[in-house]
């Protein structure tokens, strides 16, 4: 189980570098041809996080991985339904699909979308899939799979549905997406594997960079400079700074309580590799938290 924690978590760091990448040329794009900037704008966080999403999908099924594809034609396919499909396979072929039903009817308006449609377009993107699975990955195209993606796609269009009826009176802005954003900061830092490795050192490590300066060659050292954390503590003061600036919308008194909460965190960490030792950073961490959470909720 934790092999496929793992690969997938490598999968999620090659397509936020990948995401990263597309975002940057096409705001350059945006930015000559319209003379604004995409991340001046609100909903510039969402359309980021969908460029994660698709890359993500992309590498799981292989369909954006070239260098494994090789043409060998229309292969064999399962045309019978559930014919000893595992559920675990069917729940992750579903949940996989499910945030593609929450994106695509928020980024494509045009359409008047409802559970017809959604189930047709998310049969088609399947599809779509399999077929380049078949023709280039050399897999066996299943019906399975796009019959739960296909479902995927509508519960994430039902979800889609229900979060607009929720937020329809809120406040929304770029106050929400700094809270968004320093959700994304606190799942790249966190450590998930034998509490030692994040998302973010497995970005380090997919460009061929250290995580720990105290890491030499292909020996593994959790000493030294934790250089994960430098771009953490950039997104957490970035997020900060977004919500102190627009603090009426929905959700920025949380991102600044976060945001703080995490700086403090990070620089904790610092004075705990330098002094080494854990209790003196804990007790400041928490003091300084305590105190300017307090002053954020008051004001």
């Amino acid at each position: 189980m934790m092999e496929k924690i793992l690969l997938g978590s490598s999968y999620l760091a090659q397509a936020i570098v990948m995401a990263t990448i597309a975002f940057a040329v096409i705001s350059t794009i945006y930015y000559l041809r319209y003379n604004k900037k995409i991340i001046c704008q609100p909903g510039w966080i969402i359309k980021y996080i969908f460029l994660v999403y698709i890359a993500t999908v992309g590498m799981v099924t292989r369909v954006l991985d070239i260098t494994s594809w090789s043409y060998g034609g229309f292969t064999a396919w399962n045309i019978v339904p559930f014919v000893n499909e595992s559920w675990k396979l069917m729940l992750l072929n579903t949940l996989m699909f499910l945030p593609m039903g929450l994106f695509v009817p928020i980024f494509i308006k045009k359409i008047k979308w409802n559970y017809g449609k959604a189930i047709i377009a998310g049969a088609l993107i399947s599809l779509m899939i399999e077929f380049v699975q078949v023709v280039f990955a050399g897999r066996i195209g299943d019906i399975d799979d796009i019959i739960f993606n296909t479902l995927g796609f509508l519960i994430g269009y039902i979800l889609e549905n229900l979060l607009q009826k929720i937020l329809l009176k809120k406040q929304l802005g770029f106050g929400t997406e700094a809270l968004v954003l320093v959700m994304i900061n606190g799942f790249l830092s966190i450590p998930f594997y034998e509490k030692t490795v994040s998302i973010g050192d497995m970005i380090l490590d997919s460009l061929s960079l250290n995580s720990w300066s105290g890491n030499s060659g292909y020996i593994l050292s959790y000493n030294g400079i934790h250089y994960t954390m430098i771009p953490c503590i950039i997104l957490a003061v970035i997020s900060w700074a977004i919500a102190h600036r627009h603090p009426k919308d929905y959700g920025a008194k949380t991102a600044k309580i976060i945001s703080i909460f995490m700086i403090v965190c990070f620089i904790g960490n610092f004075i705990q590799i330098l002094s080494q030792d854990s209790i003196i950073p804990m007790l400041a961490t928490s003091i300084v938290c305590a105190v300017i959470s307090r002053k954020t909720i008051r004001y």
